[in-house]
């Protein structure tokens, strides 16, 4: 959030939930103008947010400090000094809150929340689907056919 209302970090996509947001901010503006209110760096606390998206700008990606936290819509080829979230990363830990606090940055990852559930991990959905398989054809799955 900004004092001119919530900044999305980009203007097209998420329609509904942007959307929703917008609404239930109580902001009547588009996804577009609201994408004019981020900033192309935001400090927290000593660390500087950056979102690098879109292939052509990965492309053009020439490096980062350590002092910089990047979200990237694709995954790099090489390591830098900076923390990296992309999807990849993001697929395990969940969406992930910046707060800070006190002058203190804290990290919170949804994983952290809410754990490890059905539908954010893909391990808990197999040992579901192979109880299921036993349950249902006995202690030799193997003899069942595939979820």
């Amino acid at each position: 959030m900004t004092e001119n209302g919530r900044a999305i970090s980009k203007p097209k996509g998420g329609g509904f939930v942007v959307r929703n947001w917008l609404e239930n901010d109580g902001t009547p503006t588009s996804q577009a103008k609201a994408a004019l209110l981020w900033p192309e760096t935001i400090d927290l606390a000593g660390k500087s947010l950056r979102i690098v998206q879109g292939k052509r700008n990965i492309d053009a990606f020439t490096g980062c400090k350590s002092s910089e936290i990047l979200v990237m819509s694709h995954t790099l080829s090489q390591d830098y000094p900076c923390e990296i979230l992309n999807p990849k990363t993001l697929a395990a830990t969940g969406a992930i809150a910046f707060i800070v606090i006190n002058g203190h940055l804290r990290v919170t990852s949804a994983r952290e929340v809410s754990g490890r559930r059905l539908w954010n991990d893909p391990d808990v959905r197999h040992t579901r689907d192979r109880q299921t398989q036993i349950n249902k054809y006995g202690s030799n799955p193997q003899d069942s056919p595939e979820p």
